[in-house]
């Protein structure tokens, strides 16, 4: 009887002593999924931050699409322009950029002698460096509705793009209708900055006609090509 109260004993004793060391184990599992997981998050943090940092030192500034213009890029582009015209980088506003593989097409406004002017320009990546190699400017017509700036670009042998800008003085246009000789059309809403901007990227198109449309769509005011 001693024997098997003994044994017993011993049975309790080895299930009691498993059972710790179960729990023990559940501890260090769990300890080392949260080490596991903190180190992962500590990593993931490391990586975005070197990333953001890089690109800060590298120089990158993206035209995004929420963000049309990266300061650094517009601080420079303006900066050639004041040389270009010999007037002062306060005088200069940019309005919009574009890509065009390697180059940028530009619209901007200045002042110059009490007159406003509108622009347009083609600038060059050469190296780590832009060079202004085209420029259309016109004094504003403040009295049209409504002004046209056209300017052919050469950005290769065989490629030639026009670029048009205006501003708009009328605050009854929303929007533009442009109409091209391809029986084509785009239509163009304006925003704060009074001004529309367009990349015909198609040699053989040309304009034909420019609308103007009130909030009810309707159009009021025309221009044809034939008045450049």
């Amino acid at each position: 009887m001693s024997k098997l109260k003994k044994r017993y004993k011993n049975k309790k004793r080895y299930k009691i002593k498993n059972e710790k060391t179960i729990k023990k184990n559940r501890r260090i599992f769990m300890i080392s999924v949260i080490g596991l997981f903190l180190l992962i998050t500590a990593i993931l943090i490391k990586n975005d931050l070197f990333k953001e940092t890089m690109e800060k030192k590298s120089g990158n500034f993206p035209i995004k699409d929420e963000e049309p213009f990266e300061g650094k890029l517009t601080d420079k582009i303006t900066y050639l322009l004041s040389k270009n015209l010999n007037i002062g980088e306060d005088r200069i506003s940019i309005l919009n950029v574009s890509d065009i593989q390697k180059d940028k097409l530009v619209m901007f406004l200045y002042e110059d002698n009490g007159k406003n002017y509108e622009g347009l320009c083609q600038l060059s990546k050469v190296e780590s460096s832009y060079n202004i190699i085209a420029t259309s400017t016109k004094e504003v017509d403040k009295y049209a509705p409504f002004t046209v700036n056209v300017m052919e670009t050469k950005v290769s042998a065989t490629e030639n793009y026009k670029v048009l800008g205006g501003v708009i003085n009328d605050e009854n246009i929303k929007s533009i209708n442009i109409n091209f000789t391809n029986n084509t059309m785009t239509n163009i809403l304006i925003g704060e900055d009074r001004s529309f901007f367009y990349v015909i990227e198609e040699n053989e198109i040309d304009i034909l006609t420019i609308e103007a449309l009130d909030n009810s769509l309707k159009i009021f005011y025309k221009w044809c090509s034939k008045e450049k």
